[in-house]
């Protein structure tokens, strides 16, 4: 056998080795102790589609780093002690635990590629922090230059390939840390449709799951405690609702309080209105979506964006703002304002809540958009990056 023979032969083996059995990945996920929900989904979900032969990824292992007796009780696992465990102890813990294609599904964990043998693939979420602090964020400032945030993503042009979650992120990559375009691939994260689902209950029955008692007629919802969620609007736009309609509107918070969001409650006049869930079990998320009529997201950046899927995936209408890549991921909604627009939201609420035929629209299309996230998909689309890393030798084209 030769010549254009030998070629085709060899093409057809490398085919089949990428596709049918690809060996030995490994998916470094962060800390626990970080509480990075959805990092930590992002990796766990991952690795389960990956691990049940979706596309075909074959030998494929979960990195969990955890953190000794001993150091938990000297270090502890405050903000500074994690920084210890991040910086200091990660490193070493995977030293010798690399593999073929070696996956940090969190960016900032890229300073692990010069402790990994093997191929490295590294995801990135968002570079808000980055971005807050030179500026390029509306109305969102960062009081300290992110150091260690730099210090990881410095390693980011020793990976092998760089997935995204976003098109907006890729061009934060290309642009601010001078990624070149053919190193990244934009793969959209899944969703668990098992968990984020309409539930069809009664809304007494979610609340008392909720242990909360309803007092209004319509409840809007806003997650999260982050500075670009850009709660300040979503509680401006309760208070117009309120005046316009008096007692009809509460709202719910998912998420740790603090102390600007109190002191704007007070200043807004609107504290009796909310309802603090705090910190909640993710299993009970899709109660809360189920049990509120809209999702008020008027975040002025996301990298991605999960809480709106979410919300649409358990028949939820959702008002986002355009900005970064929530433009990507609900652009088919009639519901979406720019993030400071006060009016927008009132108007878009006041809207869903009186024309029921405009609701259910857009209730239908943010379902048919919750169905395009979905983790086999992911998993297929990593598994390929996985397989042309793994090609070696096999000649491409």
């Amino acid at each position: 056998m030769g010549g254009s023979n030998d070629t085709e032969f060899l093409l057809g083996f490398c085919e089949v080795r990428a596709i049918v059995s690809v060996p030995d990945i490994r998916i470094f996920r962060n800390f626990m102790e970080d509480r990075r929900i959805s990092m930590d989904a992002y990796s766990s979900s991952l690795y389960e589609s990956i691990a049940v032969d979706s596309g075909g990824c074959g030998n494929a292992s979960l990195f969990r780093p955890t953190i000794p007796r001993l150091l938990k009780r000297v270090i502890g696992t405050t903000k500074l002690g994690m920084r210890f465990h991040r910086y200091v102890l990660y490193p070493l813990l995977v030293m010798n635990k690399g593999a073929n294609v070696n996956h940090i599904s969190e960016h900032g964990y890229t300073h692990l590629i010069p402790f990994l043998r093997g191929k490295t693939v590294v995801t990135v979420m968002d570079l808000i922090p980055l971005l807050a602090w030179r500026g390029e964020i509306e109305g969102m400032s960062y009081p300290n230059r992110p150091r260690l945030l730099e210090y990881s993503l410095g390693f980011l042009k020793k990976a092998d390939k760089v997935i995204t979650i976003s098109y907006a992120t890729k061009r934060d990559l290309i642009r601010s840390v001078n990624i070149p375009d053919s190193k990244i691939v934009v793969i959209y994260p899944g969703l668990d449709h098992d968990l984020f689902r309409v539930l069809n209950r009664d809304r007494d029955i979610l609340a008392a799951f909720l242990g909360i008692k309803p007092r209004f007629q319509r409840y809007l919802l806003i997650t999260g405690r982050e500075p670009y969620k850009n709660h300040v609007v979503a509680l401006k736009a309760l208070a117009r609702l309120q005046s316009l309609y008096p007692e009809r509107y509460g709202l719910l918070h998912i998420g740790p309080g603090y102390p600007e969001l109190e002191q704007e409650k007070r200043g807004l006049g609107v504290s009796h209105l909310v309802e603090e869930l705090g910190v909640i079990k993710r299993e009970l998320l899709p109660v809360v979506y189920n049990f509120v009529d809209f999702l008020l997201f008027p975040s002025v950046y996301e990298g991605f964006g999960w809480p709106p899927i979410e919300a649409m995936a358990c028949g939820t209408a959702v008002v986002a703002s355009k900005s970064g890549a929530l433009e990507e991921v609900v652009g088919d909604l009639d519901t979406t304002v720019k993030p400071h627009d006060v009016d927008g939201i009132v108007n878009m609420v006041t809207k869903l809540d009186s024309n029921p035929e405009f609701h259910q629209e857009q209730i239908h299309r943010g379902l048919k958009i919750a169905k395009r996230y979905s983790w086999d998909r992911a998993a297929r689309e990593t598994c390929r990056v996985y397989a042309k890393l793994l090609e070696g030798g096999c000649p491409h084209g």
